[in-house]
């Protein structure tokens, strides 16, 4: 098993933070083109079923796992759903609550460890949002991931995942990137840090049935340049 370093994100948001051209980790298109991509599959009025197929909650709790500065939470909350974000990192949370609060908006943000979200009630959410943060995720801290969400998901919830996934790995990654294990891998020090865990489409959706969840509607996004990851956004019920 590798040693992680996940507070670390808390040494970029410090930068982002301060940086007014940032609204959180990502850019902006980037988090309009994911809203765009799971509109088909949480509302019946985006080109899904029109007797909503897929029973996509639309309103009640939301959970956004690896929230940062709370855009996705933001969303939903302005969609009308009452939303929680969490994050590992102190100063993400803090970035987001500045935000919200000055604009007055009811989203709940905690500081904490999406593989133990103990101080939340079990069967609490409706939806369960994993805000770009499963890659993250390392080792045997995948599968305490998905029981945790499959703990605080309501019976009849639904959980999304967006994560990043690869089936050829480019020169720029080559040297880092551990077959076996799925990980890229840094050197610091002499210690080496597992940072991102970049599956296949096929060891994700394992990953989803062997944790107790299925699978109802996957998209999957190729990416052009052969040194960036491809996007894998999956719908989830539990079994």
């Amino acid at each position: 098993m590798y040693t992680t370093n996940y507070k670390g994100h808390d040494d970029v948001y410090k930068k982002l933070k301060f940086d007014e051209s940032k609204i959180g980790w990502s850019e902006l298109e980037d988090y309009q083109e994911f809203m765009l991509t799971i509109q088909p599959m949480i509302s019946p009025d985006f080109g899904g079923s029109s007797n909503n197929f897929h029973q996509f909650p639309q309103s009640g709790k939301l959970l956004e796992l690896g929230c940062g500065a709370g855009n996705i939470s933001e969303y939903f909350y302005n969609k009308g759903y009452d939303c929680t974000g969490v994050d590992i990192s102190e100063t993400a949370i803090n970035w987001a609550k500045e935000k919200y609060e000055a604009s007055n908006q009811k989203i709940k943000f905690f500081n904490g460890d999406v593989t133990n979200l103990s101080f939340l009630d079990n069967q609490s959410f409706d939806v369960i949002i994993d805000g770009h943060c499963l890659h993250c995720i390392i080792d045997d801290d995948r599968n305490k991931f998905f029981q945790e969400a499959k703990r605080l998901l309501k019976d009849n919830g639904r959980f999304i995942i967006n994560t990043m996934v690869v089936d050829f790995i480019g020169d720029k990654f080559k040297d880092q990137y551990d077959i076996k294990s799925k990980n890229l891998i840094s050197t610091v020090g002499n210690q080496k840090i597992a940072t991102r865990h970049i599956g296949t489409k096929e060891t994700i959706l394992s990953e989803i049935e062997n944790n107790g969840f299925e699978a109802l509607e996957y998209y999957f996004r190729k990416r052009n340049c052969p040194n960036s990851f491809d996007d894998f956004i999956v719908l989830l019920a539990k079994k």
